[in-house]
């Protein structure tokens, strides 16, 4: 599980964020407080702020960490221009490369170790920093598993943590591009590949900005696992029972010439109880977006990792969106201590008190275009005093007691 995620000059983000997945001495809801590693963790994060305030860029910057750590070394010596990182956008104060660290429990292993991995990167995508520590669930320092620094153009290696079979294999393959950490899982090196997965079970999804291709992706998952559809159906069932069943259909397609011949061609049907069938990337956005969600919870629910999610709520109901947040937080069904965080603008869930303080956070841009995240159960008034738990946080985030909203004036330019 996911302790703690920390970020430094990333898009709007100039100065370090971070976003602290473990519980702050909050008395609501301890139900939700899943004990892990020797450290008292939360199941979800929720994202509030403004457009352009930055939410998208935590998402953003999380699943830019990801990439590196699944393709750098794949990736290495092609000059792929998703390597390279976007720095702070704005002025010119901010110099040097960017940061990503993680801290995180291992829950697939009964030791519960806890692991601290990071990086930095400069803007030309090559890293100039990398480090793995790791510490046992009992234990009070952590274990340096490997370091590199190239800050100064001579490489600095400390390996003195890996497996010595593989540590000439890694000073011999590693490049200025790629990761350490994403090496080692291609050379199998046990101790590397056990954070590697940690990062493989962790899914990015976005809904903010819907495409064509984006509809796709469901549909793209069932023309693998038609053998799903029962688990589906029980699935859209929980908000939707109109579909009754999802098929894989071929028919064929006539020629436009003799160039040109009939073809056998299929798509995904969703046919309903009320007569007839249509194709799947006609529903709605809405049922499109659940049925995208439903490879991605499974199998967090069953193996755990994190889902990040943008917009989570743009195309549902509110009770859609209360409903998912409520299956992370039932252990029944979140077997695996899955992880959500999201980036929503739908207010109803701070008006439900379905929340604790330490499960809601704020982006914030200031005038010099610097984005800032915090949380509620930080959040001072202006007497200095902490937001108290029965605070209608709905109705005072709305009144811009917390920040974090858009800066208004009536829409008079057509006037």
């Amino acid at each position: 599980m996911l302790l703690q995620f920390n970020f430094k000059n990333f898009k709007s983000f100039r100065d370090e964020a971070t976003l602290d997945m473990t519980a702050a001495s909050v008395s609501e809801y301890p139900e939700h407080v899943i004990s892990m590693g020797g450290e008292r963790v939360l199941p979800v994060a929720a994202i509030y702020g403004p457009n352009a305030s930055g939410k998208s860029n935590v998402c953003e910057a999380f699943e830019y960490m990801r990439h590196m750590v699944l393709m750098s070394f794949r990736l290495s010596g092609t000059n792929a221009r998703s390597a390279i990182c976007d720095s702070f956008s704005f002025g010119d104060r901010c110099v040097g490369g960017s940061s990503f660290e993680v801290f995180f429990a291992d829950s697939g292993n009964p030791k519960e170790r806890i692991f601290n991995y990071g990086f930095c990167i400069d803007r030309d995508g090559e890293i100039v920093e990398e480090w793995l520590n790791v510490r046992a669930k009992t234990g009070k320092e952590s274990k340096c598993v490997f370091s590199r620094n190239e800050a100064r153009g001579e490489r600095m290696l400390d390996l003195s943590g890996v497996d010595r079979a593989f540590r000439r294999n890694i000073e011999v393959s590693l490049g200025k591009d790629a990761l350490l950490l994403s090496l080692g899982n291609s050379l199998q090196v046990p101790g590397l590949k056990t954070v590697y997965d940690w990062f493989s079970r962790c899914s990015s999804l976005s809904f903010g900005r819907s495409t064509r291709n984006q509809k796709r992706t469901f549909e793209r998952w069932f023309r693998r696992n038609q053998d799903k559809e029962g688990e589906v159906l029980k699935y859209l069932a929980t908000f939707d029972d109109s579909i009754s069943n999802i098929e894989v259909v071929e028919y064929e397609e006539p020629g436009f010439s003799e160039e040109v011949p009939e073809r056998t061609v299929s798509d995904v049907i969703a046919f309903h109880k009320a007569g007839g069938g249509i194709a799947l990337s006609l529903e709605s956005d809405g049922t499109l977006q659940m049925l995208d969600l439903y490879p991605t919870l499974s199998s967090a629910f069953e193996r755990g990792g994190i889902v990040v999610a943008d917009e989570l709520g743009a195309h549902l109901h509110p009770l859609l969106l209360r409903n998912i947040v409520l299956s992370f937080l039932n252990p029944e069904v979140n077997k695996g201590h899955a992880q959500l965080v999201f980036t929503t603008h739908d207010v109803w869930l701070l008006f439900t008190g379905l929340l604790r303080r330490d499960e809601v956070w704020f982006t914030e841009k200031d005038s010099e275009g610097v984005s800032s995240l915090y949380s509620l159960a930080d959040f001072e008034d202006e007497g200095g005093k902490k937001i108290r738990k029965d605070e209608s946080f709905g109705k005072n985030y709305l009144l811009g007691k917390y920040g974090a909203i858009p800066s208004l004036s009536q829409i008079g330019c057509f006037s």
